[in-house]
């Protein structure tokens, strides 16, 4: 097995085995933020092919292209993205999903939509009656505030019977949630950062509110916290988190980061129980967003210990969300099957 088919398969191994211990494809848990590569384009002339073997172990194919790019952020929003000569900032999203968190149970189908931008928050304070002991819900004004926005659309669900929206503010950009704008809802919304100003989730006639008013400068009042709902009652969360980490955390993304993608690439390796593929197909180019990307279709199968899987996806390397990727993840009794279609962009340049 050459060199670079050595570290592929052992950042392959290692992302996964990282993803089995901590327990990613079975509930919560926190993205990790990947590695940042870079991105440029070589002159050479001709086409050349080169393959790589060793009996019994693994093989590589490449063809070359005049071309270069490696997916340098997967799944990874916080950071700029560079198109053409200009850098521009993600600030909405909308895609649908297909999940099934179970082997043998139905698929169900959603729609979701992310925003995150500038925006105003009512803030809410907390006043104690010093007679009564009894404690007051109190406007304490608007503010600025950097926005997050959500919401979850059933098309096909489970028990989500309505749209779920969720709105999240902060002083600034909040550093700790760039890495769950692109997921369906998150499991927290951080509370405990000086810097969070409140959030807020809305399902039917139901809404949950929690509001930090230190960060806007009213230390007098108490933080208010709603009563009688919060998110652990919405249905079909923990279902559409749960298949979206399974994709998200999957160790195969590491390897694109280490890949030329715009040639064509066939990479196997074997030993025991402990066997992936792996093909990289440069396809064309899509438009989205009123940007036009250059696109990549990538397949996976893997049998790592008791983990297997297979998949798909087509990605513009300089977009840290696919264009549409599906997958099949089996690790510890889990059976998970993630499908995503991204349906509309928007940016702004910085």
């Amino acid at each position: 097995m050459n060199v670079k088919t050595k570290t592929v398969f052992a950042i392959f191994v290692v992302l996964l085995v990282f993803i089995n211990v901590s327990g990613c494809l079975g509930g919560s848990g926190s993205t990790t933020t990947p590695a940042t590569s870079t991105q440029g384009e070589y002159t050479s002339t001709g086409e050349t092919t080169e393959t790589y073997s060793e009996t019994g172990t693994g093989e590589e194919t490449t063809t070359a292209t005049s071309e270069y790019a490696t997916w340098a952020n997967p799944w990874d929003a916080s950071k700029p993205v560079r198109i053409g000569d200009g850098v521009y900032r993600i600030t909405y999203l909308k895609y649908s999903i297909k999940v099934r968190q179970a082997e043998g149970t139905p698929v169900y189908e959603y729609e979701v939509e992310k925003r995150r931008g500038p925006g105003k928050v009512t803030v809410y304070g907390t006043e104690w009656d010093m007679q009564t002991g009894e404690a007051r819900k109190v406007e304490l004004g608007e503010y600025d505030a950097y926005e997050y926005y959500g919401k979850l659309i059933p098309i096909n669900a489970d028990q989500l019977d309505a749209p779920v929206e969720y709105w999240l503010w902060g002083t600034q950009p909040l550093e700790f949630y760039e890495g769950f704008f692109l997921f369906p809802i998150a499991q927290t919304f951080g509370m405990g950062y000086p810097e969070v100003i409140g959030f807020k989730i809305k399902y039917k006639d139901n809404v949950y509110e929690v509001y930090n008013p230190s960060a806007v400068g009213k230390d007098d009042y108490d933080f208010y916290m709603s009563e009688g709902f919060s998110l652990a009652d919405v249905p079909d969360t923990d279902l559409t988190y749960t298949a979206f980490f399974a994709m998200t955390t999957f160790g195969f993304w590491g390897v694109l980061e280490e890949e030329n993608l715009m040639t064509s690439t066939e990479g196997s390796y074997g030993f025991m129980n402990y066997q992936y593929k792996y093909k990289i197909e440069p396809q064309g180019t899509t438009s989205i967003g009123e940007k036009t990307f250059k696109t990549v279709r990538v397949e996976w199968s893997y049998i790592v210990g008791d983990a297997r899987g297979n998949g798909w996806a087509i990605i513009a390397p300089n977009l840290p969300v696919p264009l549409e990727a599906e997958g099949l993840f089996v690790a510890g009794g889990t059976n998970i099957y993630s499908y995503m279609k991204l349906e509309d962009i928007g940016f702004e340049e910085e």
